[in-house]
């Protein structure tokens, strides 16, 4: 029977050896460690060293990114490919738990798109699905994915792949709205009147808070208040004294006053009865914002509407009947507005009208929602290339 010491790789046999050598220079190693964390120049030194090392690492690193970002930002394509993809066995991205995996995530993008605009179309769309794989709750990942099918899968109709990726993002975030654009875009391809209009309506319905701001003189107030298009109601106490203005800001949505009013406040020993002043519209002024479809439509980050309140005794209140809507641009209200029509449902397409404020192009319908979460990562066009 062999030996089996002989059978043992050469460095195996060393190792067992040198083991007890090995073992006393470990321990050495520890003690020197340890005595010099013990004193304090010795551990500012230990430290700086340690820091050091790992600043020049991070360096490392972020140079070898920083060079295929300009590779790609260049058109260099067919040099990118093999360049990320060592990157990418040597840094694989296994989970989103740190912000150095989220610059190995940022790879794959990267190479992605490399493979793409080489032509390698399947080679491009395994990348995608890895980073979906990276992080599945990740909807921009998934959005990249449709928009990349779209454009390298697609024939005289958009292709399934890129259906079933915006179904998987709107399941994440169901108010991404260049997904519910494709989903849309994908039935009418198909003239699918039915889905059309259950996509736009259930994008109309699907849950999504705004935080509008009012001030009224010297108070200022936050209200929680669902974008749907519908109405909401905000009541505010006057102050004391006599304030004259109101402003009301939006993150940027639409919005519209059915009813803005102020209520006196009943005195005490007065038989007197508390009495409503409507404010008319004549006394809302809009700032940086154009009037369209009976509600307002912001022209910038900073719109709001500035009201001015009757002439009061002080105290009572202030009521707002508050409607703030989705966006949407032209061209999509005109497929959704089309095939309500074609389905003869005259009900829902006045009712999904007076909840909707359209905008001239999908950039500028996108762009109410940058400042949402969810919004797509600068440089990323997660649109399909319409």
């Amino acid at each position: 029977m062999p030996n089996r010491r002989a059978l043992a790789p050469p460095w195996r046999v060393w190792f067992r050896r040198h083991e007890r050598a090995l073992s006393l220079v470990y321990l050495g190693l520890v003690a020197v460690a340890c005595l010099a964390m013990a004193a304090g120049p010795t551990r500012r030194i230990f430290l700086n060293g340690l820091q050091g090392i790992s600043d020049r690492v991070d360096q490392q690193w972020d140079r070898r990114l920083g060079e295929g970002r300009r590779m790609v930002a260049a058109g260099k394509y067919a040099e990118a490919v093999p360049y990320l993809e060592r990157l990418d066995r040597s840094f694989p991205a296994p989970s989103p738990q740190h912000a150095r995996d989220r610059q190995r995530e940022e790879i794959l993008r990267l190479l992605a798109t490399s493979f793409e605009k080489s032509g390698h179309k399947k080679e491009a769309m395994a990348v995608y699905d890895r980073l979906i794989a990276f992080d599945p709750r990740d909807y921009v990942n998934i959005a990249l994915k449709a928009a990349a099918a779209r454009r390298m899968l697609s024939g005289w109709a958009i292709a399934a792949e890129a259906k079933a990726a915006w179904d998987s993002t709107l399941k994440v975030f169901p108010n991404h709205l260049p997904s519910v654009r494709g989903v849309i875009d994908f039935h009418s391809d198909r003239g699918e009147f039915i889905p059309i209009a259950a996509a736009y309506r259930a994008y109309l319905n699907a849950f999504l808070v705004d935080h509008v701001r009012l001030r009224v003189g010297p108070a200022s107030y936050d209200f929680p208040v669902l974008v749907d298009g519908r109405a909401h109601t905000l009541l505010v106490s006057l102050p004391s004294g006599q304030a004259d203005s109101a402003e009301l800001w939006s993150a940027g949505f639409a919005m519209a006053l059915d009813t803005a009013d102020v209520t006196s406040a009943a005195e005490v020993g007065s038989a007197r009865t508390a009495t409503t002043i409507v404010i008319p519209a004549t006394a809302i002024t809009p700032l940086r914002m154009v009037r369209t479809s009976g509600a307002w439509r912001p022209n910038g980050d900073s719109a709001s509407l500035r009201l001015a309140l009757p002439q009061h005794s002080g105290g009572g209140q202030l009521r707002l009947v508050l409607r703030l809507f989705k966006p949407i641009d032209d061209d999509t209200w005109g497929v959704v507005s089309h095939a309500y029509l074609q389905l003869l449902d005259s009900a829902n397409l006045r009712d999904d009208q007076a909840r909707t404020v359209t905008f001239a192009t999908a950039r500028d319908a996108d762009a109410v929602l940058a400042h949402l979460p969810w919004a797509a990562p600068e440089g990323f066009d997660l649109s399909g290339g319409k």
